[in-house]
């Protein structure tokens, strides 16, 4: 693993740094005035801890009291390993997530289903069983949790520093596309695995982030993905949805490119119109025997 640079910023400053050790991403970022922010969660292969508090640790924050907030983009295995322990370490932190997953009901039923069983041998139930640890820790600490869609504002504040954190996605059509698949099911109580197989594998409710302090803005696209060109899902809805007129969002001159990588979350306006001329910017690998989509015979990566 490369050496983390331990130079914490300073107030004032915007910090992004984004981790993927080959399967998996964590994104950790300062949001100034000591605030700091954690989107998704991975672990360190070496030390099979979260890498974010590893991270911070070494710079020297008192992630206890300064992680002020905690997002989980979407519940893909690559993206929340090591989150209950984040939410567990990071008391004075609230937890965001999908506004999809906060309205599917069966997603809870599958998580009690599983906690209650030993098949925790695949990703997707492994999945599950860190999002049951995380609804306990929430549950016995009576921490607050927010359910999140297109235009949520976490913070909007100009004293004593400009800065915004607004979500982009996921929107309406995308929430109701999930909520039907689950609603489909004859008998959700013993159809858990196929119902919510289906909607945690489409990355259309995958919350992208936009952070900006002073005259420094930075895009986070998740794994927020296109579908088939339906207007109202994904990037399109991003571009189509007025959140940048209506909230006075600036371009972007860091970008987070969505999904690793893949075509299925590439859209031509997100850079000519949400971002600044030659943005600097990263993506995750996905290093396994799947490849992810980068033309239209490639085959489907399957989470």
């Amino acid at each position: 693993m490369p050496v983390i640079n331990t130079t914490a910023p300073a107030s004032d400053e915007i910090e992004v740094s984004i981790f993927g050790p080959g399967v998996g991403e964590c994104i950790v970022f300062h949001a100034g005035l000591d605030e700091w922010y954690i989107v998704d969660s991975c672990l360190n292969p070496d030390t099979k801890q979260p890498i974010a508090l590893e991270y911070l640790q070494q710079l020297g924050v008192d992630y206890k009291t300064q992680v002020k907030g905690i997002f989980i983009t979407h519940f893909h295995s690559d993206h929340v390993m090591g989150i209950a322990k984040l939410i567990e370490e990071c008391v004075s932190s609230e937890l965001f997530f999908s506004h999809a997953l906060a309205e599917l009901p069966a997603f809870m039923l599958a998580c009690m289903h599983l906690e209650s069983t030993s098949a925790i041998s695949t990703p997707l139930s492994k999945t599950f069983a860190e999002f049951a640890k995380c609804i306990a820790t929430l549950k016995a600490h009576n921490r607050p949790f927010s359910r999140v869609n297109a235009g949520r504002t976490i913070f909007n504040k100009t004293n004593p520093l400009v800065r915004k954190l607004i979500c982009l996605s996921p929107s309406n059509v995308s929430v109701e596309m999930a909520n039907a698949k689950l609603a489909s099911l004859n008998d959700p109580a013993s159809k858990l695995m196929p119902g919510i197989s289906q909607c945690t594998t489409e990355n259309l409710n995958a919350i992208a982030i936009h952070l900006s302090l002073g005259d420094v803005s930075v895009l986070l696209g998740s794994d927020l993905e296109e579908h088939h060109g339906n207007a109202e899902v994904g990037w399109s809805a991003v571009i189509s949805g007025g959140y940048y007129e209506s909230n006075e969002i600036p371009k972007s001159h860091v970008f987070k490119v969505p999904h690793h990588g893949s075509i299925t979350g590439h859209h031509d306006q997100v850079w000519s119109d949400l971002l600044e001329s030659k943005p600097v910017s990263v993506l995750t690998t996905y290093s396994c025997q799947h490849r992810l989509k980068t033309d239209p015979l490639t085959p489907e990566l399957p989470n």
